[in-house]
């Protein structure tokens, strides 16, 4: 005798309806639940990704940063601007009041300001040998890491004309210097003026600065 199947009451459906919204409810929780999960353990990754995400690197470090970023992390700030206008400013003065010091010590007798010319040029040069270290002080770590090789050049070329400085120094204090030895002096501050300048605007042009002459 086949047995007749009676249609689901309307009551019966209702039921079936409710429990089968509650199961994806319930599915769709616990989905939520792991995907935030996975996200917390990776790092802030994508869900599923199963690794953690990789994290930025500061600029100019880390083998993944462009050239472009580790060249514009070791340009000058507007502080470094200044300083290096400063030097520039205090080289063309010591040069001029040079090329003055160079006429003197080429003639055959010395004027009555001698000492006090020469003590001009002692300061001027000081003033630049100054500029120099408050330059390079003012380097960020990054700044002396990138910029090691031309920093030392700068800084070797300021020594050179402090050691002439010395001699130009014993010299005010003690006018005792021939005109053969006034010239030699005046050829050496010269080069080292020159040499100090050179590695200004070699390491002006690598921090961004626009090659000018003081």
């Amino acid at each position: 005798m086949q047995t007749i199947r009676h249609p689901d009451s309307p009551l019966e459906n209702f039921a079936s309806q409710t429990r089968w919204k509650s199961l994806l409810l319930v599915i769709t929780l616990l989905l939520g639940v792991q995907a935030v999960e996975a996200q917390r353990r990776g790092g802030g990754g994508p869900p599923g990704s199963g690794g953690p995400a990789s994290k930025s690197a500061p600029v100019g470090t880390g083998p993944e940063v462009s050239e472009f970023e580790r060249a514009l992390a070791i340009q000058a700030t507007p502080d470094q601007q200044a300083f290096f206008d400063m030097l520039s400013q205090s080289i063309g003065s010591s040069d001029q009041r040079l090329h003055d010091f160079i006429k003197i010590s080429g003639s055959d007798s010395r004027p009555a300001d001698y000492r006090l010319q020469v003590i001009g040029l002692r300061d001027l040069l000081e003033k630049t040998v100054d500029n120099s270290e408050i330059l390079l002080g003012s380097f960020s770590s990054l700044q002396k890491a990138r910029l090691k090789a031309p920093s030392k050049k700068l800084a070797k070329a300021s020594a050179e004309l402090s050691r002439l400085i010395a001699i130009l120094e014993q010299e005010s204090e003690h006018p005792a210097l021939d005109r053969e030895h006034l010239i030699r002096l005046g050829e050496d501050l010269g080069k080292s003026l020159a040499a100090l300048h050179s590695e200004q605007l070699h390491l002006g042009k690598l921090m961004g600065i626009p090659e000018g002459m003081p």
